[in-house]
C-alpha cells in the first residue's frame, strides 16, 4: 500500500455585513472597501456566515519507504516533508519525544 503526502490549499468563503461611516464620494469610493475590510476583519469571526469550502491539491508526494514510524507521526503532527525528508530515525525519534516533553 503506498501513502502519499498531500498538500491542499483551502479555502473558505464566508459573508458578513458590515457598517461604515465616512465621506464618500459614491458608493465606488476605495474607503469603502477599506474601512469595510477592516470592520469586517475587527468583528468576531465566529458571526460570520460559512458559505462554502474549497480544496484544491497543490502537490502530490510519495512518502519514502525507508521512513521509520517516528516519520510517519511527525507527518501526522503537521510536519512537512520537505522538513523532515533528511531526518534519520534518531532525528524523527528525538524531535517526537521533544513534542511529548513540551506537552
Amino acid at each position: 500500500m503506498a501513502k502519499m503526502v498531500v498538500e491542499l490549499s483551502i479555502t473558505q468563503t464566508h459573508t458578513v455585513q458590515v457598517v461604515v461611516d465616512g465621506e464618500f464620494e459614491d458608493k465606488k469610493d476605495p474607503a469603502i472597501d477599506k474601512l469595510a475590510k477592516l470592520a469586517a476583519d475587527n468583528m468576531n469571526h465566529e458571526h460570520w456566515e460559512h458559505e462554502t469550502t474549497e480544496f484544491e491539491i497543490q502537490n502530490v508526494s510519495p512518502v519514502p519507504e525507508t521512513f521509520s514510524s517516528y516519520h510517519h507521526d511527525l507527518l501526522a503532527a503537521g510536519y512537512s516533508l520537505e522538513q523532515i525528508k533528511d531526518y534519520s530515525d534518531d532525528d524523527a525519534e528525538a524531535e517526537i519525544d521533544a513534542i511529548k516533553d513540551s506537552i
